[in-house]
């Protein structure tokens, strides 16, 4: 009987020892796993911020471009006007001076 007794002792402990060692490889493989979440958050977090730093800089190069476009234009609208300014100045002042004055 105290062989039989015996052997479940053994049992008992070779079984305690596996559910042990289970426990400790799932503890390990749950380390190992938020382990590796971090370094993928991180990974992507730097693509992140690498892309929203390219867009920004996409974005900048689109700005000056279109401002660059506006300037000139409303530089163009600018001599057109004082063209127009310098061509009739004289006529525009001549035709108030009837109109005002000359009446």
């Amino acid at each position: 009987m105290n062989t039989v007794v015996n052997k479940l002792l053994d049992v008992d402990r070779d079984a305690r020892r596996i559910v042990d060692e289970a426990q400790q490889y799932y503890d390990n493989t749950m380390e190992e796993i938020e382990t590796e979440k971090k370094k993928m958050l991180a990974v992507f977090k730097d693509r992140e911020k690498r892309r929203v730093e390219e867009l920004e800089r996409l974005e900048d190069e689109k700005v000056l471009k279109d401002t660059g476009k506006i300037k000139q234009r409303y530089a163009a609208l600018t001599e057109e006007l004082l063209r127009a300014f310098e061509d009739s100045h004289a006529k525009w002042e001549y035709e108030l001076y009837e109109k005002c004055i000359r009446r």
